[in-house]
């Protein structure tokens, strides 16, 4: 795995780090990010992220994916299918739930967020 943690010169200024990161086609991915921005494309396997704080913006393949599970505790989801808005209801005013199992792939893209947005589109 990939690890990226940050050392003493950070604490006290922010710190940027801008990553490309590419995985072989037959390997599943799992993000797990304590806070920043994060947008993943053109993976088509498994996706799993885990995050604290932050905005993630996910496009992949809709053939791929058979089931999304997307979970903003302060924030919002949504799910674009191949254009087509997959609404959830709201059962909390302050976060959202989206959860599809609809699609005909092997894989399943999961995020979990704490606070911010996702946006998740397969085309």
């Amino acid at each position: 795995g990939l690890s990226l943690s940050h050392d003493r010169s950070f604490r006290y200024r922010q710190g940027n780090v801008q990553a490309r990161i590419e995985v072989p086609r037959s390997r599943g991915l799992a993000v797990n990010m304590t806070a920043g921005e994060l947008t993943v494309s053109g993976v088509d396997t498994c996706l799993s992220v885990d995050m604290g704080a932050g905005d993630v913006a996910i496009r992949a393949p809709a053939a791929t994916v058979g089931r999304v599970s997307l979970d903003a505790g302060i924030g919002d989801a949504h799910l674009l299918v191949e254009g087509r808005a997959i609404e959830a209801p709201r059962s909390w005013l302050i976060g959202a739930e989206v959860s599809w199992d609809q699609g005909a792939g092997p894989c399943r893209l999961a995020v979990d967020l704490q606070a911010g947005d996702i946006d998740v589109s397969l085309d």
